[in-house]
């Protein structure tokens, strides 16, 4: 006769929809639990524990490779395959729920259960430094004494309930250069990967240190007229990882005072687009109009990511809440008061824009290219992506007095760096 065996089937993958304020609510996750190869016909029932349990590693990772993915997003097929990515001897219990198992038509003893999500809970997420993950599980007692148990590993997401419009940079200037750059953004089509980009280029009159020497206005007849182009627009998507990580004070919160803080930065999409332009003063897409030049292209980002990341820390009186305990030391040979670690981590994005500017002599009657210079000059935006909250306008973005810090600089950074705060 075969052994008693537990079967669970739960959904692989559950989202928690975020919305402002209190617009987010809390999902649930609804399964079944079965125990086949019932000998003991005469018990029509038995109780049985199912819960929702999460497991959480950090650690100071060595860097990778930036073509790897940074998010784990399991296929529907290999839900049930990956149990050995979860150690249940290391992990905190987060729901539970006790049911009745009773006996159905086909002998087997089998039940409903339901789970109700926080809707505070971090995201399934594996990263170089970070991994978290949950799984159902899922354990009864059989009258004669012998234990059963099951578990699967299932994916938490989450999304805006509104996708929110992320903010536009202001007009960035350069020094020695009347060129201004200012970068916005549509709103992103997370099922294609693409993300649309507008860059408006405006004060695109050569420097005055390039055409006041008299060799360089010798040849500009008054019939034509230098301008500014764009020969070709660099992008890189970077995602910086943000981890707090404290002894525990209680339970679910850690002191911010006493927490250290660590960075993660990597580029995880990258691309160019070579605008086509057409002479200036005529009515068609990509041409010149006073001295302003808007450029439109979409960034085409890993499917998973969605921007901005519909997660925070959560902060309340000097301690970081809802944290994740550590199963793995998070530093070789940690000592014993480092046993009871616990960290957040928050995820944050900014967008890098290096334009390429050359210059052109164009012809004022008719618009056609006369003369063009190789040379190049490099202008870098870096524009850190967070929402408008309620912004609709582009005008109210301006406005605004609480915009965020942007950085101008020249040249790509390091696609992958690792630092520790002090």
């Amino acid at each position: 006769m075969k052994a008693p065996s537990v079967i669970l089937r739960a959904p692989p993958e559950v989202t928690i929809f975020r919305g402002f304020g209190s617009d987010t609510r809390d999902p649930s996750v609804r399964g079944r639990i079965t125990c086949r190869n019932f000998s003991n016909k005469d018990n029509i029932s038995v109780h049985a524990q199912v819960r929702l349990v999460r497991s959480g590693t950090f650690h100071i990772a060595r860097p990778v490779s930036n073509e790897s993915s940074p998010w784990y997003k399991p296929r529907r097929r290999q839900s049930r395959s990956r149990e050995a990515d979860i150690d249940l001897q290391h992990v905190e219990t987060l729901v539970e729920c006790s049911i009745e198992m009773k006996l159905d038509r086909s002998g087997d003893l089998t039940s409903a259960f339901e789970l109700v999500i926080p809707s505070y809970l971090c995201p399934t997420t594996k990263l170089p430094s970070v991994e978290v993950c949950y799984a159902v599980e899922g354990q009864l007692i059989l009258p004669s004494g012998q234990s059963l148990s099951t578990h699967q590993s299932i994916r938490l997401s989450k999304r805006w309930l509104i996708k929110p419009r992320l903010l536009p940079s202001p007009g960035i200037t350069f020094p020695e250069s009347p060129l201004v750059v200012q970068v916005s953004f549509a709103k992103q089509d997370a099922i294609k990967g693409r993300l649309p980009i507008t860059v408006l280029l405006r004060g695109l009159e050569p420097p005055r240190h390039a055409t006041s020497s008299v060799a360089s206005v010798s040849w500009v007849r008054e019939s034509e007229i230098t301008k500014m182009t764009p020969r070709t627009i660099r992008w890189e998507l970077e995602e910086k990882v943000i981890v707090m990580s404290a002894q525990s004070v209680d339970d679910t919160m850690v002191s911010t005072l006493d927490a250290e803080r660590y960075e993660e930065a990597r580029v995880i999409a990258k691309g160019k687009y070579q605008p086509v332009l057409h002479p200036p003063f005529t009515p068609r897409p990509n041409a010149m109009v006073e001295s302003e030049l808007e450029i439109e292209f979409n960034a085409h980002l890993p499917k998973g990511i969605e921007i901005p990341f519909a997660d925070e820390l959560m902060i309340f009186d000097d301690r970081l809440t809802h944290t994740i305990p550590c199963s793995t030391p998070a530093f070789p040979s940690p000592p014993q008061s480092e046993q009871n670690t616990r960290f957040a981590v928050h995820v944050e994005h900014s967008f890098r824009v290096c334009v390429h500017m050359g210059e052109d002599t164009f012809h004022k009657a008719t618009g056609s290219l006369v003369n063009r210079k190789y040379a190049q000059f490099a202008y870098t935006v870096v524009v850190p992506l967070k929402n408008t909250l309620g912004l609709s306008t582009h005008r109210d973005c301006e406005s605004d007095t609480d915009l965020p810090t942007y950085q101008v600089a020249v040249g790509m950074p390091p696609t992958y760096s690792l630092t520790k705060a002090a």
